[in-house]
C-alpha cells in the first residue's frame, strides 16, 4: 500500500514538473515620451535558433504594413523548448 501511494505521488510530481504557467522571458516596455498607436498583436512560432526580434518585426510588417515597431515582447517555449513562441504588440509612431 505504501509503495502504491509513493508511486502515485512520484507520478503526479513528474506530470506537473514540466508544466509552465509563465513565459520564459518578457520585455514589458513601451516607448516613453513618444506618441504611438497600437495596431494589434503579432505571434511567431519557429525553431529555437531561427527565431528573434527581427523575425517578429518582419511578420509584423507583413500583417500590418504601416507598423514601425514591436513592443511588450513575450517569449515562451513550446514542445519541450525545441520551438520558441514570441508575441508582442505592433505599434506605429505618430510624428
Amino acid at each position: 500500500m505504501k509503495k502504491t501511494v509513493f508511486l502515485v505521488i512520484v507520478l503526479a510530481a513528474l506530470t506537473f514538473a514540466g508544466c509552465k504557467t509563465a513565459p520564459q522571458a518578457t520585455q514589458p516596455v513601451f516607448p516613453v515620451g513618444i506618441e504611438y498607436r497600437v495596431l494589434g498583436r503579432v505571434t511567431l512560432e519557429k525553431p529555437r535558433l531561427k527565431n528573434g526580434y527581427l523575425e517578429l518585426l518582419k511578420k509584423a510588417k507583413e500583417e500590418y504594413p504601416d507598423s514601425d515597431d514591436v513592443v511588450n515582447i513575450l517569449v515562451d517555449s513550446a514542445w519541450n523548448g525545441r520551438r520558441y513562441v514570441l508575441s508582442g504588440l505592433v505599434i506605429k509612431y505618430i510624428q
